[in-house]
């Protein structure tokens, strides 16, 4: 495995896949930390950014010099009930947001709520905050994180 020319490395791990079994989450844990650990050791400017596990995936992020953020979300897990996502949606990700996922079919609402919550998770993650309920204040903050 090498360094990326900008600087970033994401590793991913299949801690299941083959199995279809995924394997207890302490050991998908060290799995994934044992990995960038072994990429950091090759070279001292890396540094472990963040690290997000998700049924049968582990995936870590390794930067040189800058901050990064991960997360994974399986989609057939998020919940299908249309109110309970609008709500979370409100609550966590914000009131544009929910309000973009109030017009979509209701088919395609799983997907994009997944992916507007792992992309949101990933810039908490980025500036090592804790998931809170959605503010401006908080949008500020994040918002210096690329997706």
């Amino acid at each position: 495995m090498h360094l990326a020319a900008h600087g970033l490395v994401v590793i991913a791990l299949p801690t299941g896949l083959t199995t279809g079994q995924p394997i207890p989450r302490e050991q998908a844990r060290i799995a994934i930390r044992a990995a960038a650990s072994e990429l950091m050791a090759s070279e001292a400017t890396l540094r472990l950014m963040s690290i997000s596990h998700e049924d049968a995936l582990s995936v870590a992020v390794v930067s040189r010099g800058f901050r990064a953020g991960v997360d994974v979300v399986c989609t057939r897990k998020t919940p299908a009930d249309r109110t309970e996502l609008l709500q979370v949606a409100r609550d966590y990700l914000g009131p544009a947001e929910a309000q973009q996922f109030a017009g979509l079919a209701p088919a395609a609402l799983p997907h994009a709520f997944a992916t507007a919550w792992a992309q949101w998770e990933a810039r908490l993650k980025c500036h090592r905050l804790d998931l809170a309920e959605w503010s401006p204040e908080l949008q500020q903050r994040v918002d210096a994180c690329s997706v």
